[in-house]
């Protein structure tokens, strides 16, 4: 099994907020960053998007990752997970179509399997700062399940039961969907990820089913995250 560097994920949460503990490190005092809003053309995005729009710098390339991928039994299964370069970020944003390229991301396991269920979105990108070369990158996604898509496995407890289950966003006979963190990693800047596993999720019934939840958009679980590295740690934050 290949080796990775570790990234350390710790997190308090209190009213939804990430609270980031004291670790001794202290502000520079004559750091005092500013920042100027200057005017900017609109910009038309070529590319499908329904995420946080992951990014970052592989050497001295930008790189964005937008969209989706995966089985998802309410909007559609979907391969438009791709990424685009540019000197800048104006220049990746403003590509044309054919120059998002398709990664190649692990298949979605079958049903009952283990492995990468569902449909993800990459929400935040974190390059490994060790690694010289700057091609080292984890990717936080966040992935989308349903009962069919995830039933549950009396064996090993994973999974979901069809049971007073919410209403999703489509008519009365769809099913709202439960949402977990991932972490992907690669190796080569983005061309290529393997799947490291969920690393954060919600199993309680009681957070997921009715009558406790009568969401109709996620029964339970967590959303979009994003992240924040400071030091030995990445925090991450979530709705």
């Amino acid at each position: 099994m290949a080796e990775h560097r570790h990234v350390a994920m710790g997190c308090a949460f209190l009213y939804g907020a990430c609270l980031m503990p004291d670790n001794g490190q202290k502000e520079h005092p004559d750091f005092h960053p500013r920042f100027r809003l200057i005017p900017s053309d609109s910009f038309y995005f070529r590319s499908w998007v329904d995420c946080n729009m992951a990014e970052g710098w592989v050497g001295d390339t930008f790189r964005i990752f937008p969209s989706k991928y995966g089985e998802d039994p309410l909007w559609g299964d979907a391969n438009d997970l791709k990424f685009a370069d540019g000197i800048h970020a104006d220049a990746a944003f403003l590509n044309p179509p054919e120059a998002f390229q398709r990664p190649l991301l692990p298949k979605i396991a079958a049903s009952g399997t283990p492995g990468l269920h569902g449909a993800i979105w990459f929400e935040t990108i974190y390059k490994d700062p060790g690694d010289r070369m700057g091609k080292s990158l984890y990717a936080l996604y966040h992935n989308e399940n349903y009962p069919s898509t995830l039933p549950f496995d009396t064996l090993t407890g994973e999974g979901y039961q069809d049971i007073s289950w919410p209403v999703g966003l489509g008519d009365f006979s769809s099913k709202a969907s439960t949402c977990r963190i991932g972490l992907m990693y690669s190796r080569n800047g983005g061309h290529s990820w393997e799947d490291l596993g969920i690393i954060l999720e919600d199993k309680h019934p009681r957070m997921i089913r009715k009558p406790h939840n009568n969401a109709i958009a996620f029964a339970g679980g967590v959303g979009d995250p994003s992240a924040v590295a400071s030091g030995e740690y990445l925090y991450i934050f979530f709705s």
